[in-house]
């Protein structure tokens, strides 16, 4: 599955604003700027049915209270469900081996715990939820701090979501890892998750969102090459 494909050329910008941390990408046919002055609107939903898996995942480190993990949401125009088939494949075709744990242990997917589906890509693990609901109630608030035209149009035709969220952020075992490295890993399974029924591409602690008329795309393979954090 890919994107809709449609050529745009990202310049990154400075912002400004209550958010000092939050990038502007600017192009004069797709312009995308994001939440800019205000916090990422989500939650953390299933924390606590899933620490004897990050426990098997992650070793056995305690972990913090109250963690926020990076992530990157896919806004659906209906509600799908990652199968395991379709994560092993865009897994494969964004790290460029089998993702089934036996060529190498460091690739698979599980999907087999009633909460929980994760891809672990080499030191990554990465959870992939999906929310048969819009990504925030209040469409009112989220419309005013959105700029620009396909911004507000992709909004309103998402019904759903999907986090891909870096499981790896809840360990006090191990070294926090960079967000170059993090959103690499995170946008290149967004990349080969998305299709046509992606209406744009959120990343929440970054403020960015990227509608899915060919900035998607870009910006996600900006991302894959480090060059935007």
């Amino acid at each position: 599955m890919t994107f809709i494909n449609e050529a745009a050329s990202l310049v990154h910008a400075r912002s400004v604003g209550v958010l000092p941390a939050a990038l502007t990408l600017v192009d004069s046919n797709h312009p995308i700027l994001m939440f800019a002055d205000q916090p990422a609107i989500r939650e953390d939903r299933l924390m606590l049915p899933l620490m004897k898996m990050l426990k098997r995942l992650l070793g056995t480190a305690s972990l913090p209270e109250s963690t926020e993990m990076r992530s990157v949401v896919i806004m659906q125009r209906k509600a799908h469900r990652f199968t395991e088939g379709e994560l092993q494949a865009a897994g494969e075709r964004g790290w460029e081996k089998k993702f089934d744990g036996k060529a190498d242990p460091m690739y698979f997917v599980s999907a087999d715990q009633a909460a929980l589906t994760v891809v672990k890509a080499g030191p990554h693990v990465m959870r992939v939820t999906s929310f048969p609901c819009r990504y925030a109630d209040d469409d009112e608030y989220a419309l005013s701090q959105l700029s620009q035209p396909e911004q507000k149009k992709a909004w309103n035709e998402h019904q759903a979501h999907t986090l891909l969220d870096l499981f790896n952020d809840l360990s006090r075992a191990e070294k926090r890892i960079p967000d170059a490295d993090a959103y690499a890993s995170l946008a290149k399974l967004a990349l080969h998750l998305g299709d046509p029924n992606c209406t744009a591409v959120f990343v929440p602690d970054k403020n960015i969102m990227m509608p899915n008329d060919g900035t998607a795309e870009e910006g996600l393979r900006l991302l894959i090459n480090k060059n935007l954090f």
